[in-house]
C-alpha cells in the first residue's frame, strides 16, 4: 500500500518537473530579447492593481523621481524671486567684466584695421607723390638740358664773332678815313670856287 503510493508520487512529482521545464522553456522563448525592466514594471503594475499598499508606494515613489527632475527648475525659479547673493553678484561682475574686455577687444581690432587702412593709403599716396616728383624732376632735368643746349647754341656764334670784332677794333682806321674824308672835302671845295671868288693877284 506505501509502496504503491509512494510510486504514484514519484510519477507526480516527475510529471510536474517536466511541466515546470515546460513551461520554463515556454516562458524563456516567449520573453527572449525582452527587457528586465519593462516586464519588472508591467508586473510591478500588476501587482499594484491587486494591493493598494503597493500602488502607493508606486505612485509616491514615482513622486519621488519627479521631484528630483524639478527640484533644479524650482530653485531657479525660487532664487529669482529672492535677493540677488553674493555668488549672483560676483557672475553678475564677471559677466560684465567679460564684456566690457570682448568690447574693448572689438574696438581694439577695429582701431587696428582703421590705423592698417589709413597706413595703406598713406603708404600709396607716398607713393604716388614719388612718382610726381622722380616725372617733374625728369622733367625739369630735361628742360634744364634743352636750356642749356640752346643756350650754348647761342654763346657759339657771339663767342666766334667776338674775336672779329676785337681785331676789326683793333686795326680801326676811322678816325684817319674820317679826316682823310674831310680832306678830301675841302680840297673839292676850293677846287670848285668860282673865279670872281678868287683875289687877284698882283703883278
Amino acid at each position: 500500500m506505501a509502496a504503491s503510493s509512494l510510486e504514484t508520487d514519484r510519477a507526480e512529482l516527475t510529471r510536474l518537473d517536466e511541466e515546470q521545464d515546460r513551461l520554463q522553456a515556454a516562458f524563456d522563448a516567449t520573453n527572449t530579447g525582452a527587457g528586465g525592466l519593462l516586464m519588472r514594471l508591467e508586473a510591478l503594475d500588476r501587482l499594484g492593481d491587486r494591493n493598494g499598499t503597493l500602488a502607493a508606494a508606486q505612485f509616491m515613489l514615482s513622486l519621488l523621481f519627479m521631484s528630483v527632475e524639478v527640484l533644479p527648475v524650482l530653485m531657479k525659479l525660487l532664487l529669482n524671486f529672492s535677493p540677488p547673493t553674493a555668488y549672483d553678484k560676483l557672475a553678475a561682475m564677471r559677466d560684465r567684466g567679460d564684456v566690457d574686455i570682448e568690447e574693448l577687444a572689438q574696438e581694439s581690432r577695429r582701431t587696428v584695421a582703421i590705423a592698417k587702412e589709413e597706413l595703406l593709403v598713406m603708404a600709396e599716396k607716398e607713393r604716388v607723390d614719388r612718382q610726381k616728383e622722380a616725372i617733374l624732376a625728369r622733367r625739369k632735368a630735361a628742360l634744364a638740358e634743352v636750356a642749356a643746349r640752346t643756350q650754348a647754341g647761342v654763346q657759339a656764334p657771339v663767342a666766334a664773332e667776338a674775336p672779329s670784332e676785337a681785331a676789326r677794333q683793333m686795326w680801326d682806321t676811322g678816325p684817319i678815313r674820317e679826316l682823310a674824308r674831310n680832306a678830301a672835302i675841302r680840297t673839292v671845295r676850293s677846287v670848285r670856287r668860282r673865279p670872281e671868288d678868287r683875289v687877284p693877284t698882283s703883278v
